[in-house]
C-alpha cells in the first residue's frame, strides 16, 4: 500500500499526514491525532507548542481531511508496516476470533472470558501496529517480509523475538496447565444446575439443583451407589458397579415374584 503524503502543503516537522487513512500522525509518540480541539490541545500540552509554531501547525491542520483514529477502518491484517508509526510491536492474536491485543495478560483474560483456550495452542504472537494507544487501542497485523520498503520490520526485534521464544514457549506450557486445570476442575463441580435446561417442575419439587449446586460430582456419585458398591469402589475392585446386585434383595425380589404369580 502506498501510505503518500499530501502534497499540497508542507506539514510542519514533528508532523505527517497519511493521506490513505486521512490520519494525521505525531511523529514523536507515534500515534494517530484526533482532529478539532484535541489536535490543538495535543500540540500544545503534550509538546509545549506555542506561538507562531503552534499558530502554523494549525493552519496546515485546518487544510486537511481528518478521520478519527479512535473510529477510522483499520488497514487490514497483512499490510505493510507504516513506518511513521514506528517499528511494529509484538503482540498476541486469538485463533478464535479476531481479537488482537499488545498485552499478555489481556490475552489470557480474553481467553479465559470467551473460553477460547480449551483445546490445544490458542493464540500466536504478531507484528501489530495501531493509531492509537491506551485504552482506545485497535491493532492489525503487519506483513513481516523484509526488504520490501513499509514492510521492513526490525531485524534487532526479530532476533530480540528469537531470544524469547524459549521464554513464550515455558509460558504457554504454564498458561495451557493451569488452563487444563480449570476446566478440570469445573468438569468436576456440579455449575449452575439452577440453570434453565436444568429447571423441570420435577426438578424444582425435588430442590436437587439447589442440593447439588456447588457440590463435587464424585462425591455425589458415590453417594448413589449402594453400600456393597460403595465399599467395593473404596476397595479399588476393578467394576465396583457389580456391588449394586445385592443378594439379599435379590432373594426378596424373588419372593414377591412368586407372590404376584401365586396370586395371578
Amino acid at each position: 500500500m502506498n501510505h503518500s503524503i499530501n502534497t499540497t502543503t508542507v506539514p510542519p516537522e514533528g508532523l505527517f499526514y497519511c493521506e490513505e487513512y486521512q490520519i494525521l500522525l505525531c511523529l514523536t509518540c507515534r500515534t494517530g491525532i484526533r482532529p478539532g480541539d484535541a489536535s490543538e490541545s495535543h500540540l500544545r500540552n503534550v509538546h509545549q507548542w506555542k506561538g507562531e509554531e503552534l499558530k502554523v501547525a494549525l493552519s496546515y491542520i485546518s487544510t486537511l481531511q481528518l478521520r478519527d483514529p479512535h473510529t477510522v477502518d483499520l488497514p487490514p491484517n497483512g499490510s505493510t508496516a507504516i513506518p511513521e508509526l514506528g517499528t511494529p510491536v509484538v503482540g498476541y492474536g486469538c485463533e478464535s476470533c479476531d481479537y488482537l491485543t499488545s498485552s499478555w495478560k489481556r490475552l489470557k483474560e480474553h481467553l479465559r472470558r470467551e473460553r477460547h483456550g480449551r483445546e490445544g495452542r490458542s493464540w500466536k504472537k504478531v507484528k501489530l501496529q495501531t493509531f492509537s494507544h491506551g485504552h482506545c487501542a485497535r491493532y492489525w497485523i503487519v506483513a513481516e517480509e523484509e526488504g520490501q520498503g513499509h514492510n521492513h520490520v526490525s531485524a534487532d526485534l526479530d532476533r530480540a523475538d528469537d531470544a524469547d521464544d524459549n521464554e513464550w514457549t515455558a509460558m504457554l506450557s504454564r498458561y495451557d496447565v493451569t488452563l487444563g486445570k480449570e476446566h478440570e476442575e469445573r468438569r468436576r463441580i456440579a455449575e449452575n444446575p439452577s440453570g434453565v435446561e436444568n429447571m423441570s417442575r420435577w426438578v424444582q419439587e425435588m430442590g436437587w439443583a439447589k442440593h447439588f449446586e456447588g457440590k463435587d460430582k464424585t462425591a455425589i456419585h458415590l453417594a448413589s451407589l449402594m453400600p456393597r458398591a460403595h465399599k467395593a469402589r473404596r476397595q479399588g475392585q476393578q467394576n465396583p458397579t457389580l456391588g449394586e446386585v445385592d443378594p439379599q434383595l435379590a432373594l426378596l425380589g424373588d419372593s414377591f415374584d412368586r407372590v404376584i404369580k401365586r396370586c395371578s
